[in-house]
């Protein structure tokens, strides 16, 4: 009994964790632009279909500021996606040869890369990529939310603090240390970089329904403590 009441407690807790999320989530038009594969994990939870193309991949961070400074370039289903042998990175080509990785490599507008992780080849990628890139509405920044991982893919000081001056309502940074004067960024002793993973993680120390919602600082007292019970070792 006792080896199988710790499983069952955390699967009743996990249950309970997306009604509340569910339930406390109002906003169901949002756009998630994410570095990552965390975007991914809110539409799971939620229970939605993606309103996103940011699904699946990611982005190394000179792209992905370069993707933000001009995002409704880059959001245009117009804008031409080709697909590519190599990284302009050389040490993304070298992880890719250590790990003997093969997913598609795409290129936006000859100067974005998008790597498909999840995806098995450029076919694939480039055909959700657009019937999702379908389903946001052109020009409407209130429904854009971005998420920035912070300290990882080429990740400097100056691109967090890039990240803090761009114009979007909404806008998240998750980081492994500190950067005085950045509201954006929750910065988490137990970072990790995986995206995926970095969703759940995150729950403990910012309040993501709060955030759609439309709070700019959606930490009080109250959610943590709520947050905390429902995410804590989740």
């Amino acid at each position: 009994m006792t080896k199988v009441l710790p499983p069952l407690i955390k699967q009743v807790r996990r249950r309970l964790a997306t009604a509340i999320m569910r339930a406390r989530t109002r906003n169901r038009d949002f756009v998630i632009i994410s570095n990552d594969c965390w975007g991914a994990e809110v539409y799971r939870e939620l229970g939605l279909p993606y309103r996103t193309p940011f699904v699946g991949l990611f982005m190394v961070t000179p792209c992905f500021m370069r993707l933000l400074d001009d995002l409704w370039l880059y959001l245009d289903t117009r804008t031409e996606l080709r697909f590519i042998r190599h990284s302009r990175y050389p040490s993304v080509n070298d992880w890719r040869q250590k790990q003997q990785l093969t997913y598609p490599m795409g290129l936006l507008a000859d100067s974005v890369e998008l790597h498909f992780l999840h995806y098995d080849d450029p076919s694939e990628a480039a055909s959700k990529w657009f019937r999702r890139l379908s389903r946001i509405e052109a020009g409407n920044t209130d429904q854009i939310f971005v998420k920035f991982s912070a300290d990882k893919d080429l990740c400097t000081e100056a691109d967090v603090r890039h990240f803090e001056a761009l114009p979007f309502a909404h806008k998240l940074c998750l980081a492994a240390q500190p950067y005085p004067g950045c509201r954006s960024v929750v910065s988490m002793p137990d970072y990790d970089i995986d995206g995926a993973y970095m969703y759940w993680l995150c729950r403990r120390y910012f309040d993501v329904a709060g955030w759609l919602n439309g709070k700019t600082h959606p930490d009080g007292l109250p959610e943590r403590l709520l947050n905390t019970v429902l995410y804590y070792r989740y």
